[in-house]
């Protein structure tokens, strides 16, 4: 029975590290109205991205946002406010994004 207790004892904070890291984190960005050319990795030639910056604390997000956030469509020359979901993806492909962005809501749309 205590090596039962051992193992559990040794195992738990394993367990409770693998159930937190599939928990997605909620992020609000804040997007241009524009976006920016900006090389791609494995494509030559350049693709457009995103300049976000995360809110309430107005820093940039990343300086060249890459990814797609899935369920959200950009109208350029709008600016958006925008809450996220971020999941970590356990094994991502060589060529991409160790994160999955995925929209909760669009919190404010205006042309500036």
């Amino acid at each position: 029975m205590k090596r039962h207790l051992a193992l559990l004892a040794a195992c738990l904070p394993l367990l409770c590290a693998c159930s937190q890291a599939s928990v997605p984190e909620q992020l609000t960005l804040y997007t241009d109205s524009v976006l920016v050319e900006c090389g791609g990795f494995t494509v030559p030639g350049s693709i457009a991205c995103f300049q976000t910056y995360r809110l309430p604390e107005n820093t940039p997000y990343h300086r060249f946002f890459r990814n797609e956030i899935q369920g959200f469509t950009f109208e350029a020359g709008s600016e958006y406010t925008l809450l996220v979901s971020v999941k970590r993806i356990e094994n991502p492909p060589a060529d991409g994004s160790s994160l999955e962005y995925t929209l909760i809501g669009v919190l404010d749309q205006r042309r500036p």
